[in-house]
């Protein structure tokens, strides 16, 4: 006998879905970075932006429309946007300062 089920489904079958569901977790924020992210103070964490647990953002970083999984790395100097990093990845990218 089928099952009915309620409660929140979308389908995530392609990127502008995926991201359509993260914006529909965010509701009414604009963005949601976890309690144990370091997010750097110069870092521009624009609309539509989830950080993840344990997840760390370098100084010069924009972000618009992203999805960082938890335990990432984003360093360098650069504007980002429709971007997901997956869990436990490190990107750095080139022209940066580091500091």
């Amino acid at each position: 006998m089928p099952c009915l089920l309620t409660g929140y489904w979308r389908d995530i079958g392609n990127l502008g879905q995926y991201f359509a569901a993260n914006r529909d977790m965010l509701g009414e924020r604009e963005r949601y970075i976890a309690k144990d992210a370091f997010v750097h103070p110069r870092a521009d964490i624009g609309a539509g932006v989830i950080v993840g647990s344990g997840a760390i953002v370098g100084p010069q970083i924009e972000l618009e429309n992203a999805v960082l999984w938890p335990n990432t790395i984003l360093w360098g100097k650069k504007r980002l946007k429709n971007v997901i990093l997956a869990e436990g990845r490190m990107v750095h990218l080139p022209g940066a300062r580091d500091l």
